[in-house]
């Protein structure tokens, strides 16, 4: 089973110097990630064929941001409005505090967190960056994320730092890769310094970097990568005043090499965050299921746990396996529904709408107004926007029928996504829809399945319907 449709996932990007700008063009014509393999301990091997990436700058806007701003691409930088609600002001334990919800899941956070760092020279790494680096992990919550309480958190993440490297600095004429002795055409990494003498050291910026940050063990994720700036796209303010006498440049290989590897540490990374977080679901979801029986368990929070499953799927791609989970919280709800000893003291009622169309018709129902108003009401139900479900769900206040169109609907948009299909386009005919979206035989079976699907739905839920507005 593969993820046939490409996804999204948060990274929030913490840039005290106002330089990701610099690297966002190039950052973004490498993306999305392709071809990502996830193999979980309970279920087969997954390949993800396209993973998009939305970098959010977090809260913190430091005031050399206007520095930079006069030198800015055009449209790269977010506005203030855009900007996370997280704040460094918290500590880690705040953070972890946070996240501690009844429900887990119930909003979305990222899976990557990055740390830009411009750091110029071997002294101001000691003076200054290291330390500013080791608050941030504090503060976000990074520093934290080795211990096993933290890590079993449903919204787990994991953090990186990109060493971005201005032109005519120290670190500049600092090499970084070296040839490979087996293969010329080939570039190696730079093995860290092991001299301990610091009159005698030749470790440079990043050495150090990936000595304070990298775990030492050697199952351990690499956490550091650096991106050389080109001369050409960096503004006259943010170079120093004084060249560095012997610059270092990369040959375009080299330049290709650290993008590469940035990449492959995105990959691992994102998928590292992903499986914690399928892990922590999956252990709450046969908790709950253990507890069925016992009293005061509660539909509605079990479904409200399994979907964030379903949608943790979902947000990277899988999006057969969010399918399956809405299969499976479609036959619980039957399965609930049919159990219990009259209708499900769990769920609301119709009785909102009933009076809503009672006080229509006793007003003026015979108006074009009062008719129009009607088919406001009852006009596009599988839209999920007019109605907060999921607040609904929460708080176990929903109705069966709004329950079981809820469900319905996320299957339909699900499928409609298999198929790479947008539903508005129905309207135009299957052929015409199928020239214009380059759609395969086999995509068209999907909203086959969905029509399928839909003569189902109208047939079970349409007495339903009455019924819970006649005793609403």
């Amino acid at each position: 089973m593969e993820g046939t449709s490409s996804s999204k996932v948060t990274v929030e990007y913490h840039d005290p110097a106002g330089i990701f700008p610099l690297i966002q063009d190039d950052l973004a014509s490498r993306l999305p990630l392709r071809n990502l393999n996830w193999k979980s301990r309970t279920r087969p091997l997954r390949r993800i064929e396209a993973l998009h990436l939305d970098f959010v700058p977090d809260s913190y806007a430091p005031s050399i941001l206007s520095a930079a701003r006069s030198g800015e691409p055009s449209g790269l930088w977010p506005s203030k409005d855009t900007r996370s609600q997280s704040t460094l002001a918290v500590g880690a334990d705040s953070v972890a505090k946070e996240r501690r919800h009844q429900i887990p899941g119930l909003r979305q956070t990222p899976y990557l967190k990055l740390f830009i760092l411009r750091c110029d020279d071997k002294d101001t790494y000691k003076a200054t960056a290291r330390q500013q680096v080791r608050e941030w992990m504090r503060a976000s919550g990074a520093a934290s994320q080795s211990s096993t309480a933290v890590n079993k958190l449903h919204d787990a993440f994991e953090w990186m730092i990109i060493h971005v490297v201005i032109p005519d600095t120290g670190a500049a004429s600092e090499p970084r890769w070296r040839p490979d002795k087996k293969d010329p055409d080939e570039l190696l990494e730079r093995s860290q310094s092991k001299t301990k003498w610091a009159t005698k050291s030749t470790s440079t910026v990043y050495d150090k970097l990936r000595a304070d940050f990298n775990p030492s063990t050697k199952v351990s994720l690499e956490r550091v990568a650096q991106i050389r700036l080109q001369k050409n796209v960096v503004p006259p303010q943010l170079l120093p005043k004084t060249p560095v006498a012997s610059p270092y440049s990369e040959s375009p290989q080299e330049q290709e090499n650290a993008w590469q590897d940035l990449i492959g540490k995105f990959k691992i990374l994102i998928l590292q965050s992903f499986d914690a977080r399928v892990s922590q679901y999956e252990d709450d979801i046969r908790e709950k299921e253990v507890q069925r029986s016992l009293p005061g368990w509660n539909f509605s929070t079990f479904f409200t746990l399994k979907e964030n499953l379903g949608r943790a799927f979902e947000s990277v791609g899988l999006v057969e396996d969010a399918l399956s989970i809405y299969e499976e919280l479609s036959a619980g709800l039957e399965s609930t529904t049919r159990d219990s000893a009259g209708p499900p003291t769990f769920l609301g009622d119709m009785s909102s709408l009933k009076r809503e169309l009672e006080h229509l018709d006793d007003s003026d129902s015979n108006s074009e107004d009062a008719e129009g108003r009607i088919s406001h009401l009852l006009d596009s139900p599988l839209d999920l926007a007019k109605k907060d479900y999921r607040g609904l769900i929460v708080s176990s206040t929903i109705s069966l029928f709004d329950f079981q169109t809820y469900i319905f609907a996320r299957q339909r948009a699900l499928l409609y996504r298999l198929g790479n299909f947008v539903p508005a386009v129905l309207t135009q005919g299957i052929a015409d829809t199928k020239n214009k979206s380059g759609q395969t035989d086999d995509d068209l079976l999907y909203v086959a399945e969905v029509c399928k699907k839909t003569a189902a739905f109208v047939t079970s839920n349409s007495r339903l319907l009455k019924n819970e507005l006649s005793t609403g």
